[in-house]
């Protein structure tokens, strides 16, 4: 238990070393250096994040965690990324807008429905982006839904056009697997 707790006291003593060593090779570097050092870690960053997206894309299990949603007038409204969003789990699909001045059906003020998913299909075009359609047929919701992965980083956008009722509607956020999504669902109606 001593020599535990005596790693844990060592450890937390040499990170502020290493940090402050690090701090200082980087305040050496020019303005234009230390630039182009953030611009390669965020790419190397970006490039995992797709590949992560692209397999989770396929394997079908993925959230899309929606950061803006575009209404049906086109007006843009920042949402909360944890409540609205659309889920695909092996076959079937969750969508979730929740809106913190309206009423919806559950507690977190927020529409859920979930469906069936049809035609899943996943292509790529020349540019490197990542494009997935399918159909949802559920107890309230029926809709076409379009994704489309931008290349070299996880951000996406989602296109629902419903078949029976309303407008289509735009969620724009980051695709993000199953397993790593910190998203809230609600009772689907």
């Amino acid at each position: 238990m001593k020599l535990k707790q005596l790693a844990a006291t060592l450890a937390l003593a040499v990170l502020p070393a290493i940090s402050l060593l690090a701090q200082e090779d980087f305040r050496e570097l020019t303005p234009q250096e230390r630039r182009e050092l953030r611009q390669k870690e965020q790419q190397q960053l970006d490039s995992a994040s797709y590949a992560k997206a692209v397999e989770a894309l396929s394997a079908q299990n993925w959230v899309l965690e929606a950061y803006t949603i575009q209404g049906q007038r086109g007006n843009l409204y920042h949402v909360n990324s944890t409540l609205n969003f659309v889920m695909v789990e092996d076959e079937t699909a969750t969508l979730q807008l929740s809106s913190p001045l309206r009423a919806g059906y559950s507690a977190l003020n927020s529409v859920t429905v979930e469906g069936r998913i049809r035609d899943y299909q996943i292509t790529t075009d020349k540019k490197g982006y990542v494009n997935v359609s399918f159909m949802v047929i559920g107890y309230a919701i029926n809709a076409d839904i379009r994704v489309s992965l931008y290349p070299n980083t996880n951000r996406a956008e989602a296109s629902i056009s419903p078949n029976t009722w309303g407008r289509r509607i735009t969620y724009r956020g980051f695709i993000v697997p199953l397993e790593d999504s910190s998203v809230y669902k609600g009772m689907p109606r």
